[in-house]
């Protein structure tokens, strides 16, 4: 039965659909509910970003999509659209996600952007509800015929999310809401808060000259007041950890030559973090010097980040790309290298050791390509990544320095079709990597290969009402899954079982107008004609399911 409705997908679509969704659907997976943590197919490497994060593990596709800050658009003045737009979307089980956006001028030289986003999700199993509130304002004020403007932007996150650490033993014959869980009363908070005010002034040369500064606070806590044997020792009664960060960040930028094809940012950061588990506030001092911000209007780009003095001292980065225009060939192509130091608490937080003195800093060296053949017949993308003394937690749990070079490769083809009111898009990943002994192999989990097809189809009831659908299917091959800890917010590495082979399913429809859509989301299609599996060693899959959806654009 998979094998005919492949073959049917295959043979009769044609286009690519471009919306977050898919790109979502494609990349990974929600453990469970909506606002869970979300493992993805793809490994993850140190970022080219110097500073310190809040809390970067235990990635969450809602605060991914929907935290935006807006550091690089201090220099750029915004468009005066004005932008009424409300969102509702059911969620799993009871509940739903709401999404509601105000854009427009309040005056001939101000603008205020109003973002909010709620959701409610209570999920398929017991003690597993999701609560999460975004809101999101930000002020601009400018004079076109004046040479100085400045922002003020205002970001504010609460989460509450039940952990219950998987499923014990699925159980055919009881329906997911009674089925036993290993936590049953453990629960994470998160508080973020994040304020940035932004000025730039533009010098008589036609240079700009901006500054930034924000703060960042950031509190986590964990609670359980019924811990399971699985994720601590027998004799804990409760269990309660919390890690509380703040950062201050200070950014000035000389735009050289702005308003001319030759751009170079030069710019100095200060930064001071503030941290639970710090003795003493710690700082760093960036410098960089780039032209990657800038519109691109060169064939060459590059940048250079360098930390000279404080808790990051020595990290840096370096890219350059390079943009390709023939006949037969278009696309880019990069390369660099980077050096980053694990970030302060990834051990402290598991075992209060200094990790200054027992982990050595990340080194990466990465190759990117990327193009398009013979006038979009087909596209490539191929990635190189090239890591020394990569860390991640092992399958006790402990943080792990591979001190050997780990070689990855990742190959992506993919194309894109048109014929009449159907269209598809078909993509296939091919990637592997590189460890002196198949004992390490699990370090980078994986699957080796990945394949994704989005069908589309739309349909002109009237001139004002269209109709269309779309049908994503995704499938990969057998790998070890990450194991996910929620007391600590972690995935680590485990060897006993792999996960794949298993097509996922997913389908919109909906009825739209200009400024108005109705249509419903269904989800985990598959369910409804195989047996439900397990995607990692604990969290099993969901049911069968579909959501209502609305969105509506307010005309002023």
């Amino acid at each position: 039965m998979f094998l005919v409705f492949f073959l049917l997908c295959t043979l009769l679509s044609y286009s690519q659909n471009n919306s977050i969704q898919n790109d979502i659907f494609f990349k990974g997976f929600e453990l469970g509910n909506n606002g869970s943590v979300f493992i993805p197919y793809f490994p993850i490497f140190p970022t080219t970003d110097l500073n310190i994060k809040s809390f970067d593990m235990g990635f969450r596709l809602i605060d991914n999509y929907e935290n935006k800050e807006k550091l690089d658009k201090i220099y750029k003045l915004p468009d005066l659209v004005i932008n009424n737009e409300v969102y509702y979307q059911g969620s799993s089980r009871e509940g739903a996600y709401i999404k509601a956006n105000l854009s427009r001028p309040i005056s001939n030289n101000s603008f205020l952007d109003f973002n909010y986003n709620n959701l409610i999700s209570k999920g398929f199993y017991p003690f597993q509800e999701n609560k999460y509130s975004n809101l999101t304002v930000e002020y601009s004020y400018f004079n076109k015929n004046k040479d100085y403007a400045f922002s003020v932007f205002l970001n504010t996150i609460n989460g509450f999310y039940n952990e219950i650490g998987g499923v014990v033993d699925y159980n055919l014959l009881l329906s997911d809401d009674l089925q036993e869980v290993i936590l049953n009363d453990a629960k994470t908070k998160i508080k973020n808060r994040y304020i940035s005010f932004n000025q730039f002034y533009k010098l008589q040369s036609g240079a700009l000259i901006s500054y930034n500064l924000n703060y960042n606070l950031f509190k986590k806590n964990f609670n359980d007041l019924n811990p399971a044997y699985f994720y601590f020792d027998d004799d804990i009664e409760t269990f309660n950890d919390s890690t509380n960060y703040s950062s201050i960040k200070n950014k000035f930028t000389y735009h050289s030559n702005y308003f001319s094809s030759n751009n170079i940012d030069y710019s100095i950061s200060y930064n001071l973090y503030s941290h639970s588990l710090l003795n003493k506030n710690k700082g760093d001092i960036i410098l960089s010097i780039s032209n990657l911000n800038n519109p691109i209007n060169e064939k060459y780009n590059f940048g250079i980040n360098y930390c000279f003095s404080g808790l990051n001292k020595n990290n840096y980065n370096f890219s350059f790309l390079h943009y390709i225009d023939l006949d037969l060939l278009t696309g880019e192509y990069s390369f660099g290298m980077n050096r980053k130091k694990p970030d302060f608490f990834n051990k402290n937080f598991i075992d209060h050791i200094d990790w200054e003195t027992d982990l050595k800093s990340t080194r990466n060296l990465f190759l990117n390509f990327k193009s398009s053949f013979f006038n979009n017949l087909f596209n490539i993308n191929f990635h190189y990544n090239k890591l020394k003394n990569f860390v991640f937690y092992d399958d006790n749990f402990f943080l792990t320095q591979f001190s050997n070079n780990i070689d990855y490769l990742n190959l992506n083809l993919n194309k894109k079709w048109n014929f009449k009111n159907f269209s598809i898009f078909q993509a296939i990943y091919f990637q592997k990597s590189f460890f002196d002994s198949d004992l390490y192999s699990n370090i980078l989990s994986f699957p080796k290969f990945l394949y994704h097809q989005s069908i589309n189809y739309s349909y002109n009831f009237t001139k004002k009402i269209k109709l269309k659908t779309c049908l994503d299917f995704k499938i990969h091959s057998n790998y070890f899954v990450k194991n996910y800890t929620p007391s600590f917010s972690f995935f680590y590495s485990q060897g006993d079982v792999k996960f794949g082979k298993i097509p996922f399913l997913s389908a919109k429809i909906s009825l739209n107008r200009s400024n108005f859509s109705l249509g419903l989301l269904i989800n985990d299609i598959q369910s409804s004609f195989m047996d439900r599996v397990y995607l990692n060693s604990h969290y099993n899959s969901n049911p069968f399911n579909f959501n209502l959806f609305i969105k509506w654009r307010f005309l002023d």
